[in-house]
């Protein structure tokens, strides 16, 4: 059923495991992925919630 609604979701997904489970899961017409490479820098100087800089001190662990 085709009810005239998009959907865009944004996810971190640094294998090619994880994006194949989204695959599996989603019909392959309805799956577009994107990939967006923002160098570290630009990544960090974005960051208004300062993620980076709690990543950098150690307050977060296994920051992807």
């Amino acid at each position: 059923m085709n009810c005239g609604i998009i959907l865009i979701c944004s996810f971190i997904s640094p294998t090619n495991e994880m994006r194949h489970i989204v695959r599996e899961i989603i019909e392959k017409e309805d799956f577009l992925e994107v990939f967006v490479n923002t160098p570290l820098e630009v990544c960090e100087k974005r960051d208004l919630k300062g993620i980076y800089k709690r990543t950098r001190s150690g307050e977060i662990k296994n920051f992807t």
